[in-house]
């Protein structure tokens, strides 16, 4: 009886042990994005050599170019814009948009490279064990302001920057109750979401 006792006990432990296995091995990095992000579609590009997950409702734009750094110096990549559903009574502009950008070779692969000159502050970041630096810039004129942070993943080949470029108009200029703020929180969070999810090949 004690034989069996100890073979049940036995049998027990390796079943238990293969259930752990494979319950966590999901959670092992193997390059997968494992980001829980409901409502999102996974984006690959062999292109630029990475993944990221989006909001399914945001739109794709693969022929992408970011071109405020002056001629010649524009950043390809890829972008997904906000939905109207974001924009619609709002004074959030439909070009707000996350962004994938590859820097040029030559240049140095940190968050301030993204912007030229014009950059309002850069820190490091560490997230989910993965070390960032972060840089912001923003900018106004003629009733619209401009927000932009860009996120690069330290000693990464190639070097890609996540963009999260917010324009939006002066809620003062518009007659009172025709508009409404437009939910910044929301859009920092999905760009934190991305960011989370970014993979590079």
């Amino acid at each position: 009886m004690d034989f069996m006792k100890k073979k049940y006990i036995i049998l027990a432990f390796v079943v238990f042990v293969i259930l752990i296995f494979f319950f966590s091995k999901d959670s092992v990095n193997t390059g997968e994005n494992v980001v829980d992000f409901p409502n999102s579609t996974l984006y690959t590009s062999a292109k630029y050599g990475f993944s990221i997950k989006y909001p399914s409702d945001y739109r794709l734009d693969e022929n992408y170019s970011y071109n405020l750094l002056g001629e010649g110096k524009e950043l390809p990549g890829v972008a997904f814009f906000v939905p109207k559903t974001l924009t619609d009574g709002t004074n959030l502009s439909e070009e707000t948009h996350i962004g994938v950008e590859a820097l040029k070779n030559g240049m140095t692969c940190e968050a301030k490279s993204f912007f030229g000159d014009v950059v309002d502050s850069q820190k490091t970041e560490i997230i989910n064990g993965k070390t960032f630096s972060v840089a912001t810039a923003s900018g106004a004129g003629a009733g619209n302001f401009y927000e932009e942070i860009v996120s690069v993943e330290n000693s990464k080949t190639p070097c890609i920057g996540l963009r999260l470029f917010i324009h939006s108009t002066n809620i003062g200029n518009y007659d009172p109750g025709t508009r409404k703020e437009f939910d910044k929180n929301a859009l920092l969070d999905v760009y934190q979401k991305m960011r989370e999810s970014l993979s590079l090949q």
